[in-house]
């Protein structure tokens, strides 16, 4: 009886192993396996494809204004015209000046033929005719520049005079812009930049609206933005909807690549380890530390470039409570 209580005493001292001991309880995931599409989301402005500023190319005061703010315009459609009255008298003379000199240097080609005149006196009845030409064509020119056209189509924004004033050569008087399509400049991080070519589709997208217009990438920088290392790119937009003007701030979703087969794993799996960033493996009942290369992230998913196969586990819950070579043991459990 003695020896029977001993026996039972000396076994129930045995320290049984704990769970610690047996291995840390994990769970495990093979990687998935997709075609996926990269896409980035980018700042982007939205730029009429065109403006300029109409300003006056000669002096003196504005007679009519023939259009105004907000209005559109097509290519020539007269905006400004400019008092002209001293300027066509000056015509008027030029131009009897120029008849004259026509007919006489028509009369002493003649005399020329004739040897009536000398050669000296030939070229300064020719030199005479050629400058009041001149002058005749320049006043021409100075009085079309004295009516202000439209030169491209569409629409007036800020007038900057009114009818009585006077004007010189280089004052504003309209600001012009053309919407019939829209340039939509988005910047790209440095980090995204080999991945964006022309040609790429793209999305803009906006904040608070539900709508979405698609567009292609049609320029792209050469260089670098040397203080912020971003790439600047345009897209356009032709025939764009009147809920979308210059201004706006909006986005631009790029379809930057497409990866066929890669492999995806839970962005909790990756761990910082000393020389980069790596997962666990469960491999023969315990933890194999194992560097991969990433790409980027899709939703709660790391994309993975290299270091694992399909038919990797890798440890995606328990894997901070491990270390390379951790005995583990692998929870079956859904």
């Amino acid at each position: 009886m003695t020896a029977h209580l001993l026996i039972l005493l000396l076994s129930s001292s045995v320290i049984q192993p704990s769970n610690q001991e047996k291995g840390v309880l994990v769970k495990t995931s093979q990687p998935q396996q997709k075609t996926i599409h990269l896409k980035g989301l980018y700042p982007a402005e939205i730029l009429p494809l065109r403006q300029a500023t109409i300003a006056s190319e000669w002096s003196g005061p504005v007679l009519e204004l023939l259009a105004n703010e907000f209005d559109t315009v097509e290519q020539g459609q007269v905006l400004v015209r400019i008092d002209t009255e001293m300027l066509l008298l000056n015509i008027e003379e030029a131009r009897a000046n120029f008849e004259f000199a026509e007919k006489q240097w028509v009369r002493f080609q003649g005399l020329h033929k004739k040897n009536a005149i000398t050669e000296q006196a030939l070229i300064e009845v020719e030199r005479n005719f050629k400058v009041r030409k001149i002058t005749l064509e320049r006043l021409e020119i100075q009085l079309r520049k004295a009516t202000i056209r439209a030169p491209w189509s569409g629409t007036l924004l800020k007038k900057h005079v009114e009818i009585g004033d006077y004007v010189v050569p280089g004052q504003p008087l309209f600001e012009l812009v053309d919407n019939a399509k829209l340039r939509i400049r988005g910047t790209v991080s440095g980090r995204d930049t080999a991945s964006i070519g022309t040609g790429l589709k793209a999305n803009l997208v906006f904040q608070n609206s539900a709508e979405v217009i698609q567009t292609q990438i049609a320029r792209i920088s050469p260089l670098l933005d040397s203080g912020t290392r971003s790439l600047e790119l345009e897209a356009l937009i032709s025939s764009p909807p009147h809920s979308i003007r210059p201004g706006m701030v909006a986005q631009l979703e790029i379809d930057r690549k497409t990866i066929e087969n890669t492999l995806l794993v839970p962005l909790s799996a990756i761990l910082e380890f000393e020389n980069g960033k790596g997962v666990y493996l469960a491999k023969d009942g315990i933890a194999v530390q194992t560097e991969v290369k990433i790409d980027g992230i899709i939703g709660k998913y790391q994309i993975i470039q290299s270091g694992l196969t399909p038919t990797d586990l890798v440890i995606i819950e328990g894997q901070t409570q491990v270390s390379d070579g951790s005995p583990i043991i692998i929870d079956e459990k859904k």
